[in-house]
């Protein structure tokens, strides 16, 4: 399925208005589309409002991005592995 979505990255990070870490991870069974929060730091409670702000407002995004691209694929579409390189083309 992760590369069903990486085909749609380009619409994807258009909708969202920022670009995504597709993370593979080839010696897991999953992989990983994310966004990370930068200069950060978890435990400091005095920005935890900050942080649960921008945590709120990422979840929305992807929900709004993904929801109905995830429901609209079909597993049988994808044949064999294809390699996504680092440049973002798949082969």
């Amino acid at each position: 399925m992760f590369y069903l979505l990486h085909e749609q990255k380009k619409a994807i990070e258009e909708d969202l208005g920022y670009q995504l870490a597709w993370e593979e991870l080839p010696t897991r069974r999953d992989a990983r589309v994310a966004t990370y929060m930068e200069n950060v730091e978890p435990e400091d409670e005095r920005d935890w409002k900050r942080q649960h702000t921008w945590l709120a407002e990422k979840v929305n995004e992807f929900h709004y991005a993904f929801s109905q691209r995830i429901r609209a694929l079909n597993p049988g579409d994808w044949y064999g592995e294809k390699e996504v390189y680092a440049n973002g083309s798949v082969q």
